[in-house]
């Protein structure tokens, strides 16, 4: 008998679309601003999460599914890009303040997934490494 996958590869969907928001997030920040270093540190973090992403995305496949990226995320992924921009036509500081605030929602949905009992254990220890991944921050 084969092993119901279903549960566990619809939670690392979920964290593989946040990743990707996330690293659009950086991308566009990357783009708005004015200061050559801030722009340095906003790609290198796009492209880290872009990394984690790929590897949820195996992990996805390895367990029979299919990478996808959420459409309702991506709703909220643009709204938190708007506010990036909003903010940097501002200032620097907004601007970081709202890119601390997706990085919080992030965590906290790598947490969320973490408090699920219903996972596998080896689900567990992705998710666990890719959120301790994404805590450090560095690529």
């Amino acid at each position: 008998m084969a092993i119901d996958n279903r549960h566990d590869i619809k939670l690392l969907n979920g964290l593989y679309s946040a990743l990707l928001d996330n690293a659009t997030t950086y991308g566009e920040a990357a783009e708005a601003t004015p200061d050559a270093g801030h722009a340095d540190f906003y790609r290198t973090r796009e492209a880290h999460r872009r990394g984690l992403a790929a590897g949820l995305a195996t992990e996805i496949e390895a367990r029979g599914g299919e990478a996808t990226h959420g459409e309702g995320l991506v709703a909220t992924a643009r709204k938190v890009v708007k506010d990036v921009k909003v903010a940097l036509g501002r200032d620097e500081a907004a601007a970081l303040s709202a890119i601390e605030q997706d990085e919080t929602a992030l965590l906290a949905r790598f947490d969320r997934a973490l408090d699920d009992a219903a996972m596998s254990a080896t689900t567990r220890e992705t998710i666990r490494r890719a959120r301790g991944e994404v805590a450090r921050g560095k690529p």
